[in-house]
């Protein structure tokens, strides 16, 4: 059965999953972490991502302050990940990431998401948003924006 027919089954039969993110304290799976690092969920096919995206580089490269340790994971191809990594100039980890990785290993429940961790790779919080401002404002701070 095709994805969006699952979908809409799933939808008419109310069997819509819940996915939990990590709750603070929590250990994140991955190890590209340094004290107070983002990692910031994003997909190519989620508009909202896409400003996101465009934000990240605009403040990048207008800003001299330094932007905080940024690990991007982003559903995407490689192709698309070596180009976004040349968008970027290198400044942040990107990883290419499958759709069933984002909610099954990541636990996303949309994007864009941002879990911020600690310097023990443990959740300090985690939080999406539902408009690019309130989501810089949070991710990088009132002093950059």
């Amino acid at each position: 059965m095709g994805l969006f027919k699952q979908l809409f089954k799933n939808a008419q039969q109310g069997n819509e999953t819940s996915i939990e993110p990590f709750q603070t304290g929590e250990v994140f799976p991955s190890q590209d972490y340094n004290e107070n690092n983002n990692a910031i969920f994003l997909s190519l096919t989620c508009q909202d991502c896409i400003e996101v995206i465009t934000a990240l580089q605009q403040v990048s490269t207008e800003k001299t302050e330094a932007l905080p340790n940024l690990a991007l994971y982003i559903v995407a191809s490689e192709e698309e990940v070596k180009e976004l990594d040349t968008y970027y100039n290198s400044r942040f980890i990107i990883h290419a990431i499958s759709k069933n990785e984002l909610v099954q290993k990541y636990r996303v429940p949309s994007t864009p998401y941002c879990y911020k961790r600690d310097n023990s790779n443990r959740v300090i919080s985690s939080m999406e948003f539902d408009d690019l401002n309130s989501f810089m404002k949070i991710l990088i701070g009132d002093h950059i924006i």
